[in-house]
């Protein structure tokens, strides 16, 4: 394993207004690598972060979950950031591995 790319702190935030709320860490998560919504709720939209560190930098992306145009199905946008340092691929690669299972069948409440 390249030292390089050993992670040494994961953090997912969930965004709303402004306020960011940890979800989970590295630590805390048997999958610390992804963010999965099973149903999606009204209470889920907002902007969903993911910073990853390890000795080579910092690095984070995110994802704005909203209402499509009709308000009535989720839609999904990610971002990458490269600020913080972040200057070797597998953080970029890494930080980038944000998956949400969408069930659109339920309606949001």
């Amino acid at each position: 394993v390249d030292p390089r790319c050993h992670i040494q702190y994961l953090y997912w935030y969930h965004e709303v207004n402004g306020q960011r709320r940890l979800l989970k860490t590295g630590k805390n998560s048997s999958e610390p690598y992804s963010h999965t919504i099973h149903s999606v709720l009204k209470r889920d939209l907002g902007r969903y972060h993911c910073v990853i560190a390890n000795i080579r930098g910092k690095n984070e992306c995110s994802a704005s979950l909203s209402l499509n145009s009709q308000g009535n199905k989720p839609h999904l946008w990610t971002t990458v950031g490269r600020s913080h340092s972040a200057n070797h691929r597998c953080l970029h690669s890494m930080c980038l591995y944000i998956i949400f299972f969408v069930f659109f069948g339920r309606a949001l409440s």
